[in-house]
């Protein structure tokens, strides 16, 4: 059951059993996009007006939130397409962090937790480029300005100490850049799981740091669905890449978007890679991208994936 724990005119901070929703009206474009993500049925949006756009700006005229229905579990954060809807710290987790009243933010380790907590993701990459990304990637957990679906992941893999990431360079058995494997839920609720990443397979030869940024993340979601489904929060097939192209593109993107500063094309394109073998993208043309809905063919799209590839665009990562 959620209740407020601070409403200022249009932005209320909703604390519910599984952490806390932090609801910025103001910002709120009434698309949508949230409604069908809640998993407690907690929003409803009322029907009106006229589309405006691709995300149907004026298709809803109010947002509406059931409060005693919400539970703070985060997963409309990533559907929102304009950061009106945030999380805050999880109560029962990490080291039990609070929101404190008028800052918009968290106290204590499950929003940013020290650089001397323990982590949950460990990283056993020998290969240095592979592994300082890796690094890269955890270190998000603890930058106040990443939101979204994305950074909470991380950062809830990061904090948790019941969750056992190991990622670890080697080859993987069909050549693509990753593998997540050994998914397991022991007897005592702990998670574990093996990334393995193709270093010793030539994936990542040459490859720029958003590049390898993009595979690791891809895995780490294979992962998430893994415990969600382990731990009975839904029945979603963690191999299933249809399910990381319909619901996950959005939030890969502006994970890379907001870590490396690239465009917004940029990171969709890094966002689909892996993802040629999803009806989503065997079945597409073109390709939406940024907020205002644009799009790109898919010879484009694989254009720019290709040039992060080869370390044409982006950091450098891996030389060869």
């Amino acid at each position: 059951m959620g209740t407020i724990l601070e409403q200022v005119g249009s932005r209320a901070v909703i604390q519910g059993n599984d952490g806390i929703l932090i609801v910025d009206g103001d910002s709120c474009i009434t698309c949508g996009l949230c409604e069908p993500e809640c998993p407690e049925h907690a929003i409803y949006m009322e029907e009106g007006g006229v589309q405006v756009g691709p995300y149907w700006t004026n298709k809803f005229n109010e947002f509406n939130l059931v409060v005693q229905m919400c539970t703070g579990c985060g997963e409309c954060v990533g559907a929102c397409p304009v950061n009106a809807l945030t999380s805050g710290s999880e109560p029962g987790g990490g080291s039990g962090g609070t929101y404190v009243p008028g800052s918009g933010s968290s106290s204590g380790s499950p929003g940013g937790p020290s650089n001397a907590a323990p982590s949950s993701i460990h990283n056993n990459v020998p290969k240095p480029c592979v592994a300082a990304a890796v690094e890269a990637m955890k270190g998000t957990g603890n930058n106040a300005l990443l939101s979204g679906k994305m950074a909470q992941i991380i950062s809830n893999f990061a904090t948790n100490l019941s969750i056992n990431i190991n990622i670890q360079g080697g080859t993987t058995a069909d050549g693509r850049p990753g593998n997540t494997m050994n998914q397991s839920l022991s007897a005592d609720g702990k998670y574990s799981a093996t990334i393995v990443l193709n270093t010793e397979g030539g994936s990542f030869d040459g490859a720029s740091e958003e590049y390898i940024s993009a595979v690791i993340i891809h895995e780490i979601i294979h992962a998430y669905l893994s415990y969600l489904t382990l731990t009975g929060a839904n029945t979603i097939n963690n191999n299933n890449h249809t399910t990381l192209a319909d619901k996950y593109v959005r939030p890969m993107s502006n994970w890379l978007r907001d870590t490396y500063g690239i465009t917004d094309a940029e990171a969709t394109a890094l966002a689909w890679s892996g993802l040629a073998d999803a009806p989503g993208y065997i079945n597409s043309d073109s390709f939406e991208y940024g907020l205002l809905g644009q799009t790109m063919s898919k010879s484009t799209l694989a254009d720019l994936y290709s040039q992060f590839r080869v370390g044409f665009k982006g950091k450098t990562g891996c030389s060869f």
